[in-house]
């Protein structure tokens, strides 16, 4: 077993065997990467598939070859990426992740997922064209920009299900872009911190690669900040966003909803019912 950034084959002899004992439970901050390397487990059970792509199983390792529930799987794909741990911990089972690949627990999740640094990790960019992923970050914002609510009508939910079937292909250019939009709608409003960092690893990839920002990416981005409490950082923003992008009626209610000044607000909120007022969003302020 290959363990990221690491070559734990001799760290073995430095360590007392007794680090770590199967029922220990992990807390967040931890780094798995150092727990996994000074524990050695030796003991692999196969996993399932969580998503349809090379990179979607998570094998689970163990420590003794016997275990229950209250002891500590952790969680590994491809023999290579430490994702996380699975554990029991006051009789309570959970699980945590790695949210961006530097080994450590960033939080605790209710369901087993790949991260989307996962695939960055592995991904070689071959220097192919932006077009196939333009055309879905455009979709994206067309969704948005529409009258229609596009979670109501389902063309958020089949943008989800294209960004996903395009990652399962190995050889399609910027794949590991369209599993970090993937992983940032999967990871939503419930885990904000780390649909921030999916959303930067995906807007600093596209600008080194293709020089180019996008509107979705400040559209999303304000929304983590919204979700993490960081308020005036969302303003900026969102004034940026209705600069660049005038037309794009999400960011111009943002531009409103994050509006301290009464006046300015107000005028903000007329000019969107005169102009928009049958837009999803608009409709609903």
């Amino acid at each position: 077993m290959s363990i990221r950034y690491s070559t734990f084959v001799l760290l073995f002899c430095f360590v007392s065997a007794g680090w770590l004992h199967a029922s220990d439970p992990m807390v967040l901050g931890e780094n798995v990467l150092d727990a996994i390397n000074q524990a050695n487990p030796q003991f692999k059970v196969l996993g399932t598939q969580i998503v349809p792509i090379p990179e979607g199983t998570i094998d689970y390792y163990k420590l003794e070859a016997e275990t229950d529930e209250s002891d500590i799987k952790f969680l590994v794909v491809q023999d290579t990426y430490v994702v996380g741990v699975l554990q029991r911990n006051e009789n309570v089972d959970e699980i945590l992740v790695d949210a961006n690949g530097d080994g450590t627990l960033d939080y605790a999740s209710h369901t087993l997922v790949v991260p989307y640094w996962v695939v960055a990790q592995g991904y070689e960019h071959d220097g192919g064209s932006k077009d196939d992923f333009k055309i879905a970050l455009d979709q994206a914002i067309e969704n948005f920009n529409s009258v229609d609510n596009p979670y109501l009508s389902g063309a958020h939910s089949e943008l989800q299900n294209i960004l996903l079937s395009i990652s399962g292909l190995e050889d399609v250019s910027n794949r590991d872009l369209f599993y970090a939009l993937f992983s940032y709608y999967y990871l939503g409003d419930r885990y904000p911190w780390e649909a921030l960092q999916a959303i930067g690893y995906l807007s600093e990839k596209y600008y080194e690669r293709y020089q180019e920002d996008h509107p979705l990416f400040y559209l999303h981005t304000l929304e983590s900040l919204i979700n993490l409490g960081y308020r005036d950082n969302a303003r900026e923003l969102a004034d940026s966003l209705v600069q660049f992008w005038p037309h794009f009626v999400p960011g111009r209610v943002y531009q409103w909803q994050l509006e301290d000044d009464p006046d300015r607000k107000a005028e903000l909120y007329d000019a969107l019912k005169k102009s928009d007022p049958d837009h999803w969003i608009v409709q609903q302020i």
